[in-house]
C-alpha cells in the first residue's frame, strides 16, 4: 500500500510544480548559423521569454571556426522590461557586452516604467568610460529596443 501513495505523492508534486508561476512563462529559443562564402562564420542563440507582465530577450553570438581564428568576436545582448496593458513592450534595461580579441566592452541603458530614459553606463577593459551627462541624454533619446540602444 505504501507504493501507490508514493506514486500519488510524486504525481501531486509534479502537478503543483506545473501550475506554479514559473510554468506560466512562455519561452522560445532560436539558433542561427550564418555562412559567408560557404564558410560557417557566425553562430547565434536567441531566447525570448514572456511572463504575465514582463519579458526578457537574450542573444548570444560569436564568430565560428576559421573566422573565429582570424577575428575572435563574441557578444551577449539582453533586454528586459514590462508588458503594458495594451500589449506593447516597455524596456526597463538593455545590456550589451562584446569581446573583440580579448577586450571586453559593456553598455547598459536603464528606463523608467513610463519609458523615460534614466541612465547609460559604458565600461571598456574594466574601466568606466561613461560619457558626459549631455552626451548621455543624446545617446538615450529614442532608444526603444536592444538594437537602437547598443
Amino acid at each position: 500500500m505504501a507504493e501507490p501513495r508514493k506514486i500519488f505523492l510524486c504525481g501531486a508534486i509534479c502537478a503543483l510544480l506545473m501550475t506554479s508561476p514559473a510554468a506560466w512563462a512562455q519561452s522560445d529559443s532560436l539558433t542561427y548559423d550564418v555562412y559567408a562564402g560557404g564558410i560557417h562564420a557566425l553562430s547565434a542563440h536567441l531566447v525570448l521569454q514572456e511572463r504575465k507582465d514582463n519579458y526578457t530577450v537574450d542573444l548570444r553570438s560569436q564568430t565560428y571556426g576559421f573566422l573565429k581564428k582570424l577575428a575572435p568576436w563574441s557578444g551577449e545582448f539582453s533586454s528586459e522590461g514590462w508588458i503594458k496593458k495594451d500589449g506593447k513592450l516597455q524596456p526597463q534595461k538593455h545590456k550589451s557586452a562584446s569581446k573583440w580579441r580579448g577586450s571586453l566592452e559593456s553598455k547598459e541603458f536603464l528606463y523608467t516604467k513610463t519609458g523615460e530614459f534614466l541612465s547609460y553606463k559604458v565600461e571598456e577593459k574594466g574601466e568606466d568610460k561613461t560619457p558626459s551627462e549631455k552626451e548621455i541624454k543624446t545617446l538615450g533619446a529614442g532608444t526603444t529596443d536592444i538594437l537602437s540602444a547598443t
